[in-house]
């Protein structure tokens, strides 16, 4: 079983548009915002730019799509309730973007960047299992980078939540740059007013 994050830019509106996908194991399900980052371990509100949520399954009959009750039950939980077992659950929310910095999450119509933390919601009892994320609807020439692996699909896949947090993301047109050490190779991603290097 794994989890699938869809995430949509929305850089004239400084927001990420979230799809996550995932089915259920039980009747109700903890959702919940990481009040901390990997390497920054003050405590965090990340959960102050989640501006909206919603949730649905699409397997029941005779409706096409069953909207989910959803409530906040802190400042980052929220419960669905009224699962089925088995069925697919698609939530969906919205994430304002627009703090400049390392820690958070960011987009204008240059650039975004986010920490998995900023964005990706944890499931509870659903960490060890496989993360996947993927991307829609991103600005002409627009790249992505990462340090997960991609599958066939194009998919950054994080064997877990740990991993997944661990992995900020930089999205826009930069120049990548490698070398190798010990016949690793590494990669570094240059974003904004770019040295010429070669001149230096």
């Amino acid at each position: 079983m794994e989890l699938n994050y869809c995430i949509t830019p929305r850089p004239e509106a400084h927001i990420y548009q979230i799809e996550l996908v995932f089915k259920a194991t039980k009747e109700q399900h903890l959702l919940i915002q990481p009040i901390w980052i990997p390497g920054s371990y003050m405590l965090r509100e990340f959960s102050k730019n989640l501006i909206a949520i919603s949730a649905t399954s699409s397997m029941r009959e005779p409706a096409a799509v069953v909207a989910l009750k959803i409530v906040q039950t802190s400042k980052n939980h929220w419960e669905i309730s009224n699962c089925l077992v088995g069925e697919v659950i698609r939530l969906c929310y919205t994430v304002y973007a627009y703090e400049y910095g390392i820690r958070s999450a960011y987009v204008d119509t240059l650039r975004g960047y986010f920490n998995p933390t900023s964005l990706c919601l944890w499931i509870d009892g659903y960490a060890e299992m496989v993360h996947k994320v993927s991307f829609k609807d991103l600005p002409p020439m627009w790249q992505i980078g990462c340090g997960l692996p991609q599958d066939q699909a194009g998919n950054f896949i994080a064997h877990n939540y740990d991993e997944l947090i661990d992995s900020p993301f930089e999205l826009g047109t930069f120049q990548r740059l490698s070398f190798t050490v010990d016949r690793v190779k590494h990669y570094v991603l240059l974003s904004g007013v770019i040295p010429n290097f070669a001149q230096q």
